[in-house]
């Protein structure tokens, strides 16, 4: 049996994991975090450009260089490798000064800006924080969601010297958060259908404000300073919004009322002193702009034709900002702000510092654009894409760590200083390499399956990839899982019961046992002994499994077991009522006996490299690995990871375990030594 070549399936969704011990929650695509009265837009723009040669390393406009993080990974904890210093989404920016800066995002994820580089800080939530209001570099709020079941708003606020859970008058969900100045800061609490209210941060102590008029409901606040702040509402057990608000230092007054079929649709902003701005909708969704200045209610029309958000800037000003370019409300009418640069998309997310020479700017991905001299300057977008794919070498010389990760269109190899991560070639059809899973006998030779048929080589040697030389008939079928007992015994799997095997150099069709089923797993013991499926684990029960003797397909109609080293047999099966189960076979018997028993979580079987069988567990977020004694009892491998989407955990050198995902993420756990 191939004992080092564990399974490693395309990642379909992206994923995030613990950046040095710190857990993160998953998202999915350009998903976002709950929506619980924070808005959050997400938008990245994958770059397009071709690649001459497809045998060629692609130069510096398709490839970039990840340094290595410049502290140690602590041992028996997953630290990020690449991207640094951290790899979780970003959702929102401050900008304290030009020199000084803090961001947040998915799952606690903390980071800051001083002596001109990013840094990441402890998590301080399991919310995905998607807000941020500050003044100054020491003294930050931060809010945002945690995942359901248990949705909830978390608020933590940064004095300096540590973050800490500003839960205020209540436990009531934040609405919005807005103010003038640290000694300044209101929150809108509640829930916009029943019982909200607001609170005033004095610096010290909290205090309730003044409730709006006929109990209407507050749904965003903008604060001027202690003698000016603005609030749109609603009726109480209404959702719409429909009422603009004006606090003079001691009382509310009614300063607009959109029609019965108009909405107001945004958080208000108060760009200038006795102004404010806000987005209104009518039911046709047609848009407009209310400006209210003193007595006056003019409409706005949009000062852009493509789609665009409306934003409030962390000192309330009022931008207007597509894809593209951006405006922003003065006296005098809507200005041109900055546009994008070449290849750039913009995001709603952004802040300028007080100078205004000086930005950053988020869009739902690890990486943070910055804002100098009227220009943003941005990480590629082609590495927002995934690395998922290790080679598995299965020589018997001491393994080594990973050198080179494929992914869906991009791949990365190891270099001197980091990590260098590169676009895909560009194939004949005019498509890039799109890389499902890869294995290997050696470095020198790495076999890679992708979608459209497509089968490519990878050389360390040379460190090239080339395209390699496939069956004509096989066409376009999407190729899924590959696996090898030996150099010249190499096969692959795909969809429409595709099989392929590797003679002499040329990857050619065999017949297959069931052309209508997708086949994404394969197991190769011998040429004469090669097992496929349509599961991802052979050992999950499965009608549609196979075994090939040399001659003919088999079905398989048991739950086929791996053996250990010494051994003790053991098989999964999967849909026993709700539950998954582990068994192991009773010596000297055909009965098999119960091990485990958990609802769905059991994801793969193998043989790892010390001649235990290891068993791969999912619960929700988290992956674990785990090896099995001789007792049949389970201990954990390394720690859990967290990540949706993970399908496999690898071995490294020297007791490492190395997994990759979602914008070019690589991570690394180290054992103690």
């Amino acid at each position: 049996m191939n004992s080092l070549a564990p399974s490693w399936a395309l990642l379909a969704l992206a994923i995030t994991m613990a950046a040095c011990g710190a857990s993160v929650a998953p998202i999915v695509g350009d998903a976002r975090p709950p929506d619980v009265a924070i808005d959050v837009a997400i938008d990245a723009t994958v770059v397009d450009a071709t690649v001459d040669d497809v045998t060629a390393v692609p130069d510096s406009n398709e490839s970039v260089i990840i340094e290595d993080p410049p502290e140690n990974c602590p041992a028996e904890t997953w630290c990020w490798q690449s991207p640094s210093p951290q790899g979780r989404p970003i959702y929102a920016v401050f900008a304290a000064s030009d020199s000084e800066a803090w961001a947040v995002g998915q799952q606690g994820t903390v980071m800051r800006f001083r002596d001109g580089r990013w840094s990441a800080q402890p998590s301080i939530s399991a919310a995905n924080l998607a807000g941020l209001w500050g003044d100054g570099p020491d003294h930050v709020w931060t809010w945002g969601s945690t995942s359901s079941p248990d949705t909830r708003i978390d608020v933590q606020r940064w004095d300096g010297v540590r973050w800490q859970s500003a839960t205020g008058l209540s436990s009531a969900p934040l609405l919005d958060l807005h103010g003038s100045a640290r000694d300044n800061v209101w929150l809108a609490r509640g829930r916009p259908v029943d019982a909200s209210f607001i609170e005033r941060w004095n610096g010290t102590t909290r205090s309730i404000v003044a409730a709006l008029p006929e109990r209407r409901q507050p749904s965003s606040i903008c604060v001027r300073a202690a003698t000016e702040a603005w609030a749109t509402a609603g009726d109480i057990g209404n959702a719409a919004v429909r009422y603009v608000y004006r606090f003079d230092g001691t009382a509310w007054s009614l300063a607009h009322r959109a029609g019965s079929n108009e909405r107001l649709t945004s958080k208000i902003t108060c760009p200038a002193d006795g102004v404010a701005v806000v987005e209104q909708r009518s039911i046709d969704n047609a848009l407009t702009f209310i400006e209210i200045r003193g007595s006056a209610v003019n409409r706005l029309a949009s000062p852009l034709t493509e789609r665009a958000t409306f934003v409030r800037s962390r000192r309330g000003e009022a931008y207007v900002v597509s894809d593209r370019e951006a405006v922003r409300w003065t006296p005098r009418g809507w200005e041109r702000a900055f546009s994008a640069g070449r290849d750039r998309a913009l995001s709603p997310e952004f802040d300028l510092a007080p100078s205004g020479s000086v930005g950053w700017m988020a869009n739902g991905t690890p990486f943070l654009a910055s804002f100098s001299a009227g220009t943003w300057s941005a990480d590629p977008q082609w590495r927002f894409q995934q690395l998922s794919v290790f080679p598995t070498i299965t020589s018997e010389v001491e393994p080594t760590d990973p050198t080179v990760v494929f992914g869906n269109l991009v791949w990365a190899k190891r270099v001197s200083n980091g990590w260098q991560i590169s676009r895909s070639p560009m194939l004949p059809s005019g498509s890039r390499f799109d890389a499902h899973q890869a294995w290997g006998v050696t470095m020198n030779e790495v076999w890679i399956v992708g979608a459209r048929g497509a089968i490519m080589k990878y050389d360390a040697r040379t460190q090239q990839l080339t395209l390699a030389d496939v069956d004509a008939q096989i066409g376009t079928a999407d190729l899924y899982a590959i696996d090898g007992s030996d150099a010249n015994n190499v096969w692959a799997v795909g969809s429409n019961g595709t099989v392929l095997r590797l003679e002499g150099g040329r990857w050619v069709a065999v017949p297959t046992p069931n052309r209508s089923r997708t086949l994404n797993y394969v197991r190769v013991e011998g040429a004469s002994s090669v097992y496929v499926g349509a599961a991802r684990d052979i050992t999950i029960a499965n009608p549609n499994a196979f075994h090939w003797d040399g001659r003919e397909w088999v079905g398989l109609r048991e739950p086929e077991g791996v053996r250990d080293s010494l051994g003790d047999e053991y098989r999964l099966r999967g849909g026993v009522g709700p539950y998954d189960e582990l068994e192991r076979r009773i010596p000297m018997t055909n009965l098999w006996e119960t091990v485990e028993r958990e609802r769905g979580v059991f994801r793969n079987l193998r043989l790892g490299r010390s001649g235990r069988i290891e068993l791969i567990v999912g619960r929700g977020a988290q992956l674990t690995l785990y090896e099995i004694d001789s007792r049949g009892r389970l201990s954990i491998i390394g720690a859990p990871l967290e990540g949706a989407g993970v399908l496999d955990i690898v071995h490294g050198a020297n007791g490492s375990l190395w997994a990759a995902g979602a914008y070019g993420g690589i991570l690394r756990y180290q054992r103690r030594r």
